[in-house]
C-alpha cells in the first residue's frame, strides 16, 4: 500500500538503512503512518543498491552495521545524489559514545543526526522537518 503526504501530489520516499529488526519495525510503521513511502534495507551494501535509482528524498542509516556501516554509506550517498537528505542515528559502540559518532557522520554529509534511544515521534517529527514537511 503506498500512502500520501498530506499536501503532496507523490509520496515522499524515504530509505531507511538499519539492521536491528525490531527498530526497522518501529521506524517505517512510524513513517508509514506520516504518509511517507518506506524502503528498508538490511544493510548499506543493499542501501547503496537501492537508492541507485534515485527516487529517495531521504535516507535514515544507522552508523554502525555489519559491512560496510553507515558512515562510509553516508559519503557514497552523499557522493552519488547531492541533494537528497540524510539522517543519521546511532548508539555509539563500544567506546565511541552516541554524540561523537554523529559528530563524525555529520562532518562527512549527514543533515541531522538523532542519538539513541530516541522517541519515535522525535525521529518522525525530525524527518518532517528536515523534508520541510508542515503538518496540521
Amino acid at each position: 500500500m503506498e500512502t500520501v503526504t498530506p499536501g503532496r501530489k507523490e509520496p515522499i520516499h524515504i530509505l531507511v538503512v538499519e539492521d536491528d529488526a525490531d527498530m526497522k519495525e518501529i521506524i517505517s510503521r512510524t513513517l508509514l503512518r506520516r504518509g511517507y513511502h518506506v524502503t528498508i534495507a538490511p544493510e548499506m551494501e543493499s542501501g547503496l543498491s537501492i537508492a541507485k535509482d534515485g527516487h529517495f528524498r531521504c535516507v535514515v542509516s544507522d552508523i554502525f552495521m555489519v559491512g560496510m556501516g553507515g558512515i562510509e554509506g553516508i559519503q557514497k550517498i552523499r557522493a552519488m545524489f547531492p541533494d537528497i537528505k540524510i539522517m543519521a542515528i546511532s548508539a555509539g559502540y563500544s567506546e565511541m559514545s552516541s554524540e561523537a559518532t554523529l559528530r563524525a557522520a555529520e562532518k562527512i554529509g549527514a543533515d541531522m543526526v538523532l542519538p539513541k534511544p530516541f522517541e519515535i515521534s522525535d525521529l518522525a517529527d525530525a524527518v518532517d522537518e528536515l523534508l520541510g514537511v508542515k503538518r496540521d
